[in-house]
Formats: C-alpha cells, sequence, structure tokens
C-alpha cells in the first residue's frame, strides 16, 4: 500500500503537514556534530570547531530550508550551533546589527 493510500485508509485526504524541519539537509548529513561541534580547552581546538562549522556551512548552501532555519534561531537568540548556515558568532554579530539598525 502506497503512503498515500495509507492516509486515505486513516480518513485523512492528505498526509500530515510536513515541518521546515523535516526538509532540512542536515537531518541526513553523514556527521550530525559538525551542526553542534565540542569546544575544548585543549590546543587546536579552535580550529577543529573552524573546520566542523565549514563542513556544516557546504550542508547548509544546499539545504531548501535554510531561511527558515536562520529565522528560527534569530528569533530564538540560539547561543550554539550552526543555524540557518550561521555560526553562533555570526548570528550574535547580525543581531548587534539589526538592534542598532532599530
Amino acid at each position: 500500500m502506497r503512503l498515500r493510500d495509507r492516509y486515505g485508509a486513516w480518513g485523512l485526504d492528505t498526509p500530515p503537514a510536513e515541518s521546515w524541519r523535516d526538509r532540512a539537509a542536515c537531518r541526513s548529513a553523514d556527521d550530525p556534530e559538525i551542526f553542534f561541534p565540542k569546544v575544548s580547552a585543549m590546543r587546536g581546538a579552535r580550529g577543529a570547531e573552524t573546520r566542523a562549522y565549514a563542513a556544516a556551512q557546504q550542508v547548509c548552501a544546499r539545504c531548501p530550508v535554510q531561511q527558515e532555519c536562520r529565522a528560527y534561531a534569530l528569533d530564538r537568540d540560539e547561543q550554539y550551533g550552526m543555524w540557518g548556515g550561521m555560526t553562533p558568532g555570526q548570528r550574535r554579530r547580525l543581531l548587534n546589527q539589526m538592534k542598532a539598525a532599530g
């Protein structure tokens, strides 16, 4: 039975609405930890974080819901992780610019 047919059998006309998160490219990323790299006090950790975020940005660049993801993070002032192709520092700078602009 096709998925579409199952919805009819359940008394539904159409599948339930899909969230932007369901369509996010990061859901199928090989290494999901690149979106939230662990920051360590060890030497070289900054370079590892930079490499992880660069890899995450490549995934975000091809994501069909990048704008929705970025808006979600900005609305909630997310402090950690890659959201909508932006690092925490990039989001912080953007929010500061937005506040300064009025």
